[in-house]
């Protein structure tokens, strides 16, 4: 029996001790999420406040401008009133374009009628003949001397000289008419019966003047038809003015015109006497002004 211990032969490992091997691995919370649903609940909460706070703000401050029934009453009745203001000015607008707009084709009218130049046809021949008694046999030596050149005196004792009638079969009694018709712008219509010679001048001037206020007043004439104003409103102060002015400024004998259908019977005629009447009968006689169509005082800073 030998002495020898024999030798134990172990297996080697390649593992390290056990006391090196890695602890065993500990298992983590994820928290992230929790923090951001936290912050989330913390944001919505503070704009949730601020949003209550913003009410309650505002609810106060409608407390404080609550109006009282007066307050309102006021309101109510100025809100009234303005729309009452509002109408008034659109009708006002209104009327000043219509007015604005008669009174240019009235205008355009009274240009349209100075280019006219119709002739009469002869009629009747005129028993008086064909000569004006006096220096003056034609009349264009006083048309020239009021504007009218173009005028020219029409001899004649037909239907269309309005202004002449036949005195009849009295051997002591005659007849003298003129007319200015404005078919024929640029004529004047004279007769007379013989004997009748001292009456043809002062009959001749008042037809000048007819053609004088027609010259001038047209416009004026037709703005009278167009607001509903016949000529019958009229006639009366157009035969007195032509009258007057024949007197008052060409030097015709008051007492000529006085048993004629058309006396001088204005005292203190003045020139533009026939506008004034016009305007006073209704008359359109000046462009209209948009300012005289405003509804209250414009108030300039």
């Amino acid at each position: 029996m030998s002495d020898e211990v024999p030798e134990t032969q172990e297996a080697v490992s390649d593992a390290p001790p056990a006391e090196w091997a890695d602890p065993p691995a500990r298992r983590r919370r994820r928290r992230w999420p929790w923090f951001l649903a936290l912050a989330i609940v913390l944001v919505l909460a503070a704009v949730a406040g601020g949003v209550w706070l913003l009410h309650e703000a505002r609810l106060r401050a409608d407390a404080e401008r609550a109006l009282t029934s007066s307050q309102q009453e006021l309101i109510a009745t100025t809100v009234e009133a303005q729309a009452e203001t509002d109408a008034q000015i659109a009708a006002q607008r209104e009327a000043y374009r219509t007015d604005l707009a008669g009174w240019q084709a009235d205008q355009a009218g009274a240009q349209e009628w100075v280019q006219s130049n119709d002739a009469p046809a002869p009629s009747r021949a005129n028993p008086g003949g064909t000569r004006i008694p006096g220096d003056d046999p034609d009349g264009q030596g006083f048309l020239d001397s009021i504007g009218a050149t173009d005028v020219q005196v029409f001899f004649d004792a037909g239907g269309e000289n309005c202004g002449y009638s036949n005195g009849g079969d009295d051997p002591f009694s005659y007849s003298a008419g003129g007319c200015y018709d404005t078919r024929f712008r640029n004529w004047l219509f004279l007769a007379w019966e013989p004997g009748g010679e001292r009456l043809v001048w002062p009959i001749f001037v008042h037809e000048a003047m007819h053609w004088y206020q027609y010259a001038n007043y047209y416009a004026l004439f037709l703005s009278a038809e167009r607001g509903g104003i016949g000529h019958d409103s009229y006639v009366g102060v157009v035969e007195s003015d032509a009258s007057c002015r024949a007197v008052a400024v060409y030097g015709i004998d008051r007492d000529d015109y006085a048993d004629s259908s058309s006396p001088c019977d204005v005292d203190g005629w003045y020139e533009g006497w026939l506008r004034d009447q016009l305007a006073a009968l209704g008359v359109r006689v000046s462009e209209p002004v948009a300012a005289d169509y405003e509804v209250r005082e414009v108030i300039r800073p």
